[in-house]
């Protein structure tokens, strides 16, 4: 399958970094952090069909052709700010716009709120902020991160017989087929007889060692001083969010609910819809 776009890569806080990019070179500078598991690839029916944006897809450390996080660090959904620092740099945009889905979205949340210098507007797809950490779980969230840090670092990486497995087991997780075939393209290398090899970094399936309060949240929501558009998916993952209208807490939110699931910018049915909204806010 062709995704589209055309290969970039970056020098960035230590890692190289690799993605997908869309659009004119002098468009509206767009960044697109991706969800959980996915990858650059997640943008290749949306990102087309932004009017007059330079859209570059990352692939996160550990996900896709990115590298992955050095045998000293962890994965909480903070730790990919420097690299995201660095492509901003490494690109020359003194700003730009973040356009996350899902884990991207509340990673894009805490970029605005974290480097209010550099983050022009702030547009989620179904993800703002996560699920808050009860303070009293504090001491059990460290042991199951160390004890699945362990267990992952022990565990060579894993294989497919074949690209079809890999899209039945993403399936069986509940993504749609077609979605599972594009995150596929860059999840997946050719192993030889070995079937195929998962390129992701396996500590991204064990629990993070800290995740935010409820008190926490609600501090970075009221520090994101850019414009934000936050779209849900109708039948995405809003009920997840445990903070009532979190949307509230931003200074200067539009929110739009779009048709679809929670991968409802790779429907090529949703896709518009959601361009359409974007389209209004870059403008």
């Amino acid at each position: 399958m062709e995704l589209g776009g055309e290969e970039v890569a970056f020098d960035a806080g230590g890692l190289r970094l690799a993605g997908l990019a869309w659009g004119p070179k002098d468009g509206r500078p767009v960044i697109a952090l991706h969800g959980w598991l996915d990858n650059a690839g997640s943008f290749s029916v949306l990102a087309p069909l932004l009017e007059g944006a330079r859209v570059v897809a990352l692939d996160a450390p550990g996900h896709g052709l990115s590298d992955p996080h050095g045998a000293d660090a962890n994965y909480n959904i903070w730790e990919d700010l420097p690299q995201l620092e660095g492509v901003l740099d490494a690109l020359g945009w003194d700003q730009a716009t973040l356009l996350g889905h899902s884990r991207g979205g509340i990673q894009s949340t805490i970029a605005a709120a974290a480097m209010p210098e550099r983050i022009a507007g702030l547009i989620t797809l179904d993800g703002l902020i996560g699920r808050p950490l009860e303070p009293d779980a504090t001491a059990r969230q460290l042991g199951a991160f160390l004890r699945d840090r362990r267990r992952h670092l022990a565990r060579g990486p894993r294989h497919f017989a074949s690209q079809d497995d890999f899209v039945a087991r993403r399936v069986a997780y509940g993504v749609t087929e077609p979605v599972a075939r594009r995150i596929g393209v860059r999840a997946l290398e050719d192993a030889g007889a070995a079937g195929f090899r998962l390129r992701g970094d396996a500590r991204l399936q064990g629990a993070s060692a800290v995740k935010f309060s409820e008190d926490q949240y609600r501090a970075i929501l009221g520090a994101v001083a850019c414009p934000a558009l936050v779209i849900w998916a109708e039948g995405g993952m809003r009920d997840m969010v445990k903070i009532a209208a979190p949307e509230s807490l931003l200074k200067d939110a539009r929110v739009a609910r779009c048709p679809g699931d929670h991968h409802f910018h790779l429907d090529p049915a949703c896709a518009p819809a959601i361009a359409a909204e974007i389209n209004v806010f870059l403008a």
